[in-house]
């Protein structure tokens, strides 16, 4: 279909998974080398257990060398309730950056663009702060969490970009002037 862009593959994996998920990212890209197959790691703030690893940095490097993608993404919702940025933001920016630039792959970023449980909703010029201090810091594909609302996101309160019934929410024009 022309409108597809690729494959998301998996959020968020361990490490015990990277090689397994590098074998199917190659495998989709053999089949479809015309659309991009990606995985979308653990933000720094993500513990050990999560991870698999001793250290983010460690996660990140392995992930690089046992999935071999062409994109490196990462979330990070750096934007706290109680008005603060997490205090790791920059230096997540920076791990992703230096390890997609030694392994050749772009750096992504999934921006927060909906307040949830732990973050808050995002203003106007924090949504233009997010996008700009990531391309600033080298990223090369923003995306947003979340795009799309779905019953459960709405039922706890989340207002995503794109609302259940598909017409566009509070967010939508920033995004789209963001986008463009």
């Amino acid at each position: 279909h022309p409108a597809l862009f690729g494959y998301y593959l998996q959020d968020e994996p361990n490490y015990q998974h990277f090689e397994a998920l590098g074998q199917i990212r190659a495998e989709f890209e053999r089949r479809d080398p015309a659309h991009l197959a990606f995985i979308n790691l653990f933000p720094t703030y993500a513990n050990v257990r999560q991870l698999g690893t001793p250290t983010y940095t460690e996660h990140v490097e392995r992930f690089m060398q046992l999935s071999q993608p062409r994109v490196l993404s990462y979330d990070h919702y750096c934007l706290r309730p109680d008005g603060s940025i997490r205090a790791d933001y920059f230096e997540n920016l920076a791990i992703i950056r230096d390890a997609a630039l030694r392994h050749g792959a772009q750096p992504w970023q999934i921006i927060l663009s909906t307040g949830h449980p732990g973050y808050r909703d995002p203003t106007e010029a924090e949504m233009r702060w997010q996008a700009y201090t990531s391309l600033a810091c080298g990223m090369k594909g923003l995306m947003w969490f979340t795009y799309w609302s779905n019953a459960t996101h709405e039922a706890e309160g989340m207002q995503a970009i794109v609302s259940t019934e598909g017409e566009p929410a509070r967010l939508y024009p920033i995004v789209r002037d963001l986008n463009a």
